[in-house]
């Protein structure tokens, strides 16, 4: 599967949701209605995501294979992933990642296991997605990103104090 950024996002907020409406895709995306609506047209052709009601596709939920897959999202996601979520709150270069994880993998399956499915995940972004290579390039979380990690937190801080 291949997802465009702004497919990748809206996917992730209807993971994190189990649905969508254009103001949802407008809200991770920027985009407006006809895009958003395409954004959306996407979704449901990739089989991600299928109209809440019969022929109007601006309001979805996900499959019930995605529903099912994607219960409980943050179990999917490795301990490596979740340190170098922890760490992008401010921009965070690959080599500093690599260190602070104390991940022992070289940089190409670093990237590749624990880098791109935050990336399409949209819960973090590159500083510079014109260039995967370029010298400055760092990782940062985005909106999604900073909403799953307080949603993580809290829920750690809820299990601390026993409510």
């Amino acid at each position: 599967m291949d997802l465009s950024e702004d497919e990748a996002s809206t996917f992730a907020l209807a993971v994190r949701t189990g649905h969508l409406d254009l103001i949802g895709v407008n809200s991770v995306t920027g985009l407006m209605r006809t895009d958003a609506q395409s954004v959306i047209s996407r979704l449901i052709l990739q089989g991600l995501v299928t109209p809440i009601r019969q022929g109007n596709n601006d309001q979805v939920q996900l499959t019930d294979a995605m529903r099912e897959r994607f219960a409980n999202p943050s179990e999917l996601m490795l301990e490596q992933q979740w340190q170098i979520v922890d760490l992008c709150d401010v921009p965070q270069a690959l080599s500093n990642l690599m260190i602070e994880t104390k991940s022992n993998l070289t940089k190409q399956r670093f990237r590749r296991t624990l880098l791109v499915p935050l990336l399409e995940g949209g819960i973090i972004k590159m500083t510079h997605p014109e260039t995967l290579s370029h010298p400055s390039q760092k990782y940062v979380l985005t909106k999604i990103g900073v909403d799953l990690k307080a949603r993580r937190l809290k829920r750690k801080n809820d299990e601390d104090s026993g409510t």
